[in-house]
């Protein structure tokens, strides 16, 4: 399947995990186009200063790469690592 960048879903979600400000969530495919377990395959942008709140990752993995500009990662043990471009970060 292939998806042009223009035919993405986009969809906008304010605090989303009870974080702070907007994030932008453009999926490359919706989980009833993706035949493997997979629950969420998409590009998120997060304004500045936005968050996402603090949640459990159980059962699964995600992915995250960081294309543009910097961020914060806290993990569950809240030891805070500063990511740039270029990083990326695997939870589970």
């Amino acid at each position: 399947m292939i998806r042009k960048s223009s035919d993405r879903h986009i969809e906008k979600r304010l605090a989303m995990r009870g974080g702070k400000g907007t994030v932008l969530v453009e999926h490359l495919f919706l989980q009833n186009e993706i035949r493997a377990k997979c629950r969420l395959c998409s590009v998120l942008k997060l304004e500045p200063l936005s968050s996402i709140g603090l949640h459990k990752h159980e059962g699964e993995d995600e992915l995250f790469l960081v294309l543009r500009g910097s961020a914060v990662l806290i993990d569950e043990k809240g030891t805070k690592t500063f990511l740039s471009e270029g990083d990326a970060v695997l939870t589970g």
